[in-house]
């Protein structure tokens, strides 16, 4: 067997290098009893590599499982604060920088050559970190679109003029201005897996959060909050918050309360309210 070149040498592609040419398989094979024998021996290889490199036999279905509940927790909890038609556009656009991401890592892979990026888990951990990104890209036009009065193109114009700017300078500059320091690290696992992906995955979210969110909404957004349902949900919430922050400051207020003249805590009466 020849040994892959020194430039592209690495111990997993060895390893499936070896793999094809002695006939190795990820499932575990069971050992038949001979005849004389009333049941097979229990017997198996291990070592402490194993436990590393089992982890691509199924890191695959993890991947997507995970991004799937990620995106369904974000839907569920964007349509508890908004409305559901608006909860399913920031999911889709959520899903995009995801779905774009990888397509972005291959195509790098193709065109830059060198060290590729695979399928392991710091890969995996990105491509999940990658959906929280894309909420705050997306989150900030899309409630503001929901506050804003007009046809759907005013109040998308309207959004953008709001909180286009935060959204460029708050999140979008300075995550840009920490992920660069990453290009000079003297490590090619950080230039790969943290600089290139990050790198990408502002970019991304930028292109979804500020160019096509604003055009979806702008074709088939929901309506204004002043004409749904949801305003009467977020007066409500608003009330029920004020209350419980004035019952808060009302119990911290009469909890306490010292006779100064006895010296000793008198415990607050029960009839007494706060105004």
């Amino acid at each position: 067997m020849s040994l892959p070149d020194e430039s592209h040498f690495n111990k997993r592609g060895y390893l499936q290098s070896l793999a094809k040419l002695v006939g190795w398989t990820p499932k575990p094979q069971k050992l038949s009893a001979e005849p004389h024998e009333d049941e097979a021996p229990i017997a198996f290889t291990y070592s402490l590599f194993f436990v590393y490199y089992d982890q691509y036999t199924y890191i695959n279905g993890v991947c997507f499982q995970n991004v799937a509940i990620g995106v369904g927790i974000i839907i569920v909890l964007l349509q508890i604060l908004t409305s559901l038609p608006l909860a399913l556009m920031i999911g889709l656009c959520v899903f995009l920088v995801f779905f774009e991401l990888m397509g972005c890592m291959w195509m790098l892979n193709v065109v830059v050559g060198g060290y590729p990026i695979e399928m392991n888990a710091v890969f995996v951990v990105n491509l999940i970190t990658s959906l929280g990104f894309g909420v705050e890209f997306c989150n900030h036009i899309g409630m503001n679109f929901l506050r804003q009065t007009g046809t759907r193109q005013e109040r998308a114009m309207k959004a953008m003029n709001v909180m286009g700017s935060s959204v460029v300078t708050g999140i979008a500059t300075t995550k840009l201005i920490g992920v660069s320091i990453l290009a000079f690290a003297p490590s090619t696992l950080f230039k790969l897996y943290y600089f290139r992906m990050y790198l990408f995955i502002i970019i991304l979210g930028v292109f979804n959060g500020l160019m096509f969110l604003p055009i979806l909404l702008a074709w088939i957004g929901p309506k204004t909050v002043s004409n749904d349902s949801n305003l009467k949900r977020y007066r409500m919430n608003m009330k029920w918050s004020k209350k419980r922050t004035t019952s808060i400051a009302c119990e911290r207020r009469h909890s306490k309360k010292i006779d100064t003249q006895n010296q000793r805590l008198v415990l607050p009466n029960k009839n007494e309210t706060c105004i």
